[in-house]
């Protein structure tokens, strides 16, 4: 498992609701349809494209939102978890976990949950934190989303 955290100046429910708002353009679906909508996509893969699968799969309002992206036979599953720090602060951890019915693939995900071997994948979800909270500062003073 891969995890970050950042605190974000933006009470839980904000932080949340804006989450919400993104898998909704994503999905393009209702908020009573996102729990469990399966939204069909793709995306390139070496020279062509995968078939993926995603879904929003546990929601809790304002605390968590668990988001599964499946192709083949792997699973990444993204969990965003928002715990508020005090008045206008949240902190916002994000963590990242791989699994596959193929053992190397399982081996693989696990290997990269090491610290030593996971600076990548880190950094990765430290800019997708960095990325939401940038939008959301944006937000705040008039920019559109």
């Amino acid at each position: 498992m891969i995890k970050t955290s950042q605190i974000m100046n933006y009470e839980n429910h904000v932080i949340y609701e804006f989450l919400i708002d993104m898998f909704l353009k994503q999905f393009n679906v209702t908020r009573e349809h996102l729990l469990n909508y399966k939204y069909q996509t793709t995306m390139p893969y070496k020279k062509s494209h995968i078939s993926v699968q995603q879904s929003i799969t546990n929601l809790v309002p304002n605390i968590l939102i668990e988001f599964v992206s499946e192709y083949g036979n792997q699973r990444i599953v993204s969990i965003y978890a928002l715990e508020k720090k005090g008045p206008s602060k949240t902190l916002v951890t994000l963590t990242e976990e791989g699994f596959s019915d193929k053992k190397a693939l399982d081996l693989n995900y696990k290997l990269f949950s090491f610290p030593v071997l996971n600076f990548s994948a880190k950094k990765k979800l430290k800019t997708r934190l960095y990325q939401i909270n940038q939008l959301l500062s944006s937000k705040e003073s008039g920019g559109n989303v």
